[in-house]
């Protein structure tokens, strides 16, 4: 039966083989192929009858449910994508043909009914215009949707690293193109147009996120062996490297040492914050005795601020000079305290030279179990 169906497709009968797809399914009702090849008929039988905005929400509407007969009644991923693949070849083949219908009968209603309108100044003019740009808006959306169902489901059946995957963010893609450079472009219609191009990226990278998470789920479950031998490998390292820790703690002087500087530093805090900051009060008493001066004694106040400005420049200079000289204290007791100290320091170095590869494999381990599989 489905050799007569598709014989019947190819004389171009669609009657006769919508009949025969619909007593296909009657008997498997999971048929994808019968499930298209209804949709497919309908949607041509409305073409060639005219109604093109009937045919394309008739194609829209069948989308994810085909795929999912795939999905779910084709087992061998092989086969599955041969069939995702040959629906998706001919459902943007559909697409353009009522597109380019859309936008031809869009065009010859124009010319046939809008522009007499136009040339007679009828007052039913905008109405008219506005009802065919709202035709062809309405029908390059459900174009787009069906776009992007059609394209979200390849890349949820079959990920985004294989050629059907990218092949279904292409066409995705696909549709926000088709309605970003739509016919109808501003007025009324473009915030719905720039939601539904927002809502189908936000899909996509939602889309890819979750397809990435279980790409790498089932790599390590693939691969377990692998993932035993790498966090085996991490844990004997991370022992290690504990060890060499533990061995520079035990260096007699080492802890003292770093206690030591941590005073410091304390102590360096303490002493930076003990600075007094030049207050800039005086500033704005100058500043304000200068407004004052516009209304009274203008050279008095000039002189005040001045005088003012003068005496702030030389706090703010003695505040960076005390800074300076409480950095350089500090400096030299560090420095002390290392020269003092330089033996324990040498033997740190030395072993922290055994660390250094162990930590870098460990970064190395760390990258091959969660990189993007």
């Amino acid at each position: 039966m489905y050799e007569n169906a598709q014989k019947a497709m190819d004389e171009s009968n669609e009657e006769q083989a919508l009949e025969l797809y619909e007593q296909i399914l009657l008997e498997d009702p999971n048929s994808w192929e019968a499930t298209y090849g209804v949709a497919w008929c309908s949607a041509f039988l409305q073409y060639k009858n005219g109604e093109t905005g009937a045919a394309i929400m008739t194609v829209h509407d069948c989308v994810e449910n085909i795929m999912y007969l795939i999905r779910d009644n084709i087992q061998d991923e092989t086969e599955q994508k041969k069939a995702a693949s040959e629906v998706a070849s001919s459902i943007d083949s559909v697409c353009k043909i009522l597109y380019d219908k859309s936008i031809e009968e869009w065009k010859d209603y124009g010319d046939r009914v809008i522009s007499p309108m136009i040339d007679s100044n009828h007052p039913k003019t905008n109405a008219a215009i506005n009802e065919n740009n709202g035709i062809i808006h309405q029908r390059e959306i459900a174009i787009s949707k069906t776009y992007a169902a059609l394209g979200f489901k390849l890349v949820e059946m079959f990920g985004d690293n294989c050629e059907l995957g990218k092949e279904g963010i292409s066409i995705t893609e696909k549709g926000i193109d088709l309605i970003k450079v739509g016919t109808i472009q501003g007025g009324k219609f473009s915030r719905e147009k720039k939601e539904l191009i927002r809502s189908y990226k936000e899909q996509l990278a939602n889309l890819r996120e979750e397809v990435a998470k279980r790409r790498f789920k089932d790599y390590w479950i693939a691969h377990q062996p692998e993932k035993e031998a790498l966090e085996s490998e991490k844990q004997s390292l991370k022992e290690q490297v504990s060890k060499l820790y533990n061995d520079i703690q035990a260096i007699p002087g080492y802890t003292e040492m770093l206690d030591s500087l941590q005073r410091l530093e304390q102590d360096k805090s303490k002493a930076m914050s003990s600075v007094a900051k030049p207050k800039t009060g005086l500033l704005t008493f100058g500043i304000i005795a200068g407004i004052i001066g516009v209304f009274f004694t203008f050279g008095i106040s000039i002189v005040l601020t001045i005088i003012c400005g003068i005496n702030l420049s030389k706090k703010k200079k003695s505040y960076k000079a005390q800074i300076v000289n409480v950095e350089s204290e500090f400096e030299n007791k560090i420095q002390s305290i290392y020269e003092l100290h330089s033996r324990e320091i040498s033997q740190a170095e030395a072993i922290k030279k055994d660390i250094d590869p162990l930590e870098n494999r460990i970064g190395a381990i760390d990258d091959e179990l969660t990189r993007p599989r």
